[in-house]
């Protein structure tokens, strides 16, 4: 799967099916679409500032930084 937003979706699909971006308890702490405050607590209190209408794109970015970016990065050639 090379397609950020295919990936995206499908990993939102466990994390949160209908994308409501809400604060719920989670092993540790609390999480955020599978953002856990134990784990990222930066990026969680972030997220967590923000109205939940406007949490989805800094979902995005975060997923996209933390995992997507950083995959390519090493799995592309030097």
């Amino acid at each position: 799967m090379a397609n950020w937003k295919t990936c995206y979706d499908f990993m939102m699909q466990n994390e949160d099916s209908r994308r409501e971006h809400a604060i719920e308890p989670d092993a540790g702490g609390q999480a955020i679409s599978g953002i856990n405050s134990a784990a990222f607590p930066l990026q969680f209190a972030k997220i967590a500032a923000l109205p939940q209408a406007e949490r989805g794109p800094e979902v995005e970015a975060f997923y996209s930084a933390a995992f997507w970016n950083l995959w390519f990065s090493i799995s592309l050639p030097a």
